[in-house]
């Protein structure tokens, strides 16, 4: 018997079954083996397996998780008793993805001796399938810009390079980039 990983690291959006407490369900990769295949009690005779999680931490970028596994055999009136740690970690390294697409800047010209038009700041949509959406940042030719979904500024005429940042609660990025 023996314990295939003991350390075993997971993405939070990663495709994995969960137990009732939400925590990976052990599968042929990261469970307990004997001889070859996945150690259940169904497997062997005399055999039962069981496993108790332990939250060590936990916030919206990384879960860890301390599993300790036991089993049990009976052999001619004993029981033996092996216990396997393990540990397990749930991150969040993942990009939000911004929706929007195929966007235009509004603008209004008006007349003043700066060259100076006005543009409204357009609404980003953006998901995050782990921490969720934290802030949205705005880039004009490289330079910050607050975001204000809505409201209007003033910038130089001319072609100028928009920046759309989308982050999530780990800093992940997704960046939407317009020339106009």
């Amino acid at each position: 018997i023996y314990l295939d990983s003991l350390f075993v690291h997971y993405k939070c959006n990663g495709n994995y079954k969960k137990d009732v407490d939400g925590n990976p369900l052990p599968n042929l990769l990261n469970g307990l083996q004997y001889k070859g295949k996945p150690l259940d009690a169904g497997l062997e005779c005399n055999i039962y397996v069981k496993y108790t999680d332990v939250e060590i931490s936990q916030d919206l970028c990384k879960k860890k998780i301390f599993r300790v596994w036991k089993v049990y055999q009976w052999w001619c009136n004993q029981e033996i008793v092996r216990t396997f740690n393990q540990y397990i970690t749930i991150i969040d390294d993942e990009a939000p993805v911004i929706l929007t697409s195929n966007l235009q800047i509004e603008s209004s010209e008006f007349s003043n001796a700066q060259c100076l038009v006005k543009i409204k700041i357009p609404v980003i949509e953006a998901m995050d399938q782990c921490s969720g959406i934290n802030r949205y940042d705005m880039l004009i030719d490289d330079v910050p810009v607050s975001y204000l979904a809505g409201n209007y500024i003033d910038i130089k005429y001319g072609t100028h390079e928009f920046k759309f940042i989308a982050f999530d609660h780990c800093n992940n990025t997704d960046t939407l980039s317009i020339i106009q």
